[in-house]
């Protein structure tokens, strides 16, 4: 029996149909979604947690370092997992070894991080809405959530030593440059006009398989997902820094 109704590729197919999804929204309805959800922004604002925020700049600036805390250690075990991967860190550690340990702290920096973030989103949720770098970076963090928990960690999960090594080192690349991008998309929000503390506050608006089948079926899938996904994170943040970097160079 199929191990799913999409057969033995399903995180392949599921992983395509994301992008094929991302790319379809974004050319059809995504200006009519936007303008739908407006007056969610407006509920934040009004939320207490809003209320905090704009009120009282020290606590803004207190949960905005915790917020900073949190991508630099979500920042710190990228680069040492995949730094391993790529073989530029711990040359003498087993993979299984380092990446595991890795897991649980990724996870509560993850966890800090979204929380500090819906703090400082309410606080100028009137402001970021407009902001079109601020769902390029909701769009970078999705993506690299479900790449993380969907794609290489059920890669690493498996004998590193079945598993193709540029496969590994594909993977690495686009986990660091992910997770890269959903650092500098954030503080290319605080060079759109959102600055910490007071300022922000007074500023706001602006088929039958045995187990061993199975297994080598899963891993496949894996290893595919990974290629795939990998592939268009690399190519997509080639191309948007490419011109980001131009238009920058056109202001001077």
């Amino acid at each position: 029996m199929p191990t799913s109704i999409l057969g033995s590729y399903t995180r392949t197919i599921v992983a395509v149909a994301l992008v094929v999804l991302t790319i379809v929204f974004s050319l059809t309805i995504r200006v009519s979604v936007h303008a739908s959800i407006e007056p969610f922004f407006d509920w934040m604002t009004a939320s207490w947690i809003g209320y905090i925020g704009t009120t009282w700049g020290a606590a803004f600036a207190f949960i905005e370092a915790f917020h900073m805390i949190g991508l630099a250690v979500i920042g710190g075990t990228v680069l040492v997992s995949d730094g391993r991967l790529l073989g530029l860190m711990f040359p003498d550690q087993a993979v299984s070894a380092i990446a595991p340990r890795t897991y649980r702290i990724f996870n509560w920096a993850l966890i800090l991080t979204l929380g500090t973030g819906v703090f400082m989103a309410c606080a100028v949720a009137g402001k970021i809405y407009f902001l079109k770098v601020f769902w390029y970076k909701m769009l970078a963090l999705s993506a690299g959530i479900l790449f993380e928990y969907g794609i290489r960690r059920p890669l690493l999960a498996k004998e590193p030593a079945g598993i193709d090594p540029w496969v590994l080192k594909l993977t690495a690349t686009a986990s660091i440059m992910v997770w890269f991008t959903v650092a500098a998309l954030g503080r290319w929000i605080g060079y759109s006009g959102y600055n910490s503390g007071p300022a922000v506050i007074n500023e706001y608006w602006s088929s039958v398989m045995n187990d061993e089948n199975k297994t080598e079926a899963r891993l496949d899938d894996i290893q595919i997902a990974a290629i795939v996904s990998s592939s268009v994170f690399v190519v997509w943040f080639a191309i948007y820094w490419f011109f980001q970097i131009q238009a920058v160079r056109e202001l001077f």
